[in-house]
């Protein structure tokens, strides 16, 4: 008996080291830490927002496509960008829209086409279970009992060493680009990324496609995206308005037509939104893009927005007159 006590006290001393140094003490401070020190800083703004106010969240298409600085300008609604990365996965970044969303406001979630059918496989191979465990525990409820015990286990030597590497490099003075300072601004919007700086990327982005082309995956779906009924359930529960609308695309690649009725019909599900539609369909030559397919340079970030803005404006107000 007294063996298998001692097997049990040993084991259960492991999972308690294991948790605690993943869950608590080890960080990859250059590589999933900022997305934590960048979240930080956007909570806290829209948590101080007066209410109604527009919280916009999608991954990196977001953070550099959509301007809520403009958004705001256009609309006269105050607005925070919550977008970080698609890495994050989607459950994380309705999560995150949960915390700072509250009755009366309205959700924009331009999500990348490829958010609406990654699964959990693929996100396992991103920063969405390290993140959680190590700095958003809360989340877990949200993954389900499989996924949770996924993501608490998912840490061995290669990360361990991989963190303390970074961990090195940060102490020693290295930081992510998202750390410099005057690159975010106040409602957490990416800027700086000028048609200027951009030209270096052209090449790139030119023979990279049109991410209109991933649409097509999502007319296969068969379920809407995991997570997203749930959270629209919770919205309408919550009087919180949710407007799903495309993202950006290169204007050489056309949308399939199964996919936005599939789309519509998901957010239709919203007693409150739905699916904002644009002329154009929010495509755009090129030369608008900054490093990515998906990422505009700064200036067509902001015209972008602008029709954005004005586009809710006048969605709003349509929604506002009595029906005869």
């Amino acid at each position: 008996m007294k063996p298998i006590l001692s097997v049990i006290a040993a084991s259960l001393l492991g999972l308690v080291l294991y948790f605690g140094l993943f869950g608590v003490v080890i960080d990859k401070p250059l590589s999933v830490g900022i997305f934590d020190r960048v979240y930080s800083q956007k909570r806290a703004y829209g948590q101080a927002l007066d209410k109604p106010k527009i919280v916009l969240a999608a991954g990196s298409s977001g953070f550099y496509s959509d301007r809520c600085e403009t958004i705001a300008e256009e609309s006269g609604i105050p607005c925070v960008n919550l977008s970080i990365a698609l890495a994050l996965g989607r459950e994380t970044i309705l999560q995150q829209v949960k915390q700072v969303a509250e009755p009366g406001d309205i959700v924009l979630l331009p999500w990348e086409y490829r958010l609406y059918f990654l699964n959990a496989e693929d996100m396992r191979a991103r920063i969405s279970y390290p993140y959680i465990v190590r700095h958003e525990k809360s989340f877990l409820k949200g993954l389900g009992v499989r996924r949770s015990l996924d993501a608490l286990f998912y840490f061995d030597l290669d990360y361990l060493f991989a963190a303390l590497l970074e961990t090195e490099n940060y102490v020693g003075g290295k930081r992510h680009g998202f750390d410099k300072e005057g690159r975010m601004t106040l409602q957490g919007d990416y800027r700086g990324h000028t048609a200027e700086v951009a030209a270096k990327y052209r090449e790139k982005v030119e023979t990279a496609g049109s991410s209109a082309a991933e649409t097509r995956r999502i007319a296969e779906m068969v379920e809407p995206p995991a997570g997203l009924m749930e959270f629209i359930k919770w919205a309408n529960a919550n009087d919180i308005t949710v407007y799903g609308l495309l993202s950006p695309s290169v204007d050489s690649g056309e949308l399939s037509p199964e996919a936005l009725d599939k789309m519509r019909a998901w957010f239709g599900m919203a007693e409150k939104g739905g699916f904002l539609e644009f002329k154009g369909n929010l495509q755009y030559p090129y030369t608008c893009f900054f490093d990515s397919r998906e990422h505009l340079q700064e200036e067509c970030q902001i015209q972008h927005s602008r029709v954005i803005g004005k586009g809710l404006v006048e969605q709003l107000r349509s929604n506002s007159q009595p029906e005869d």
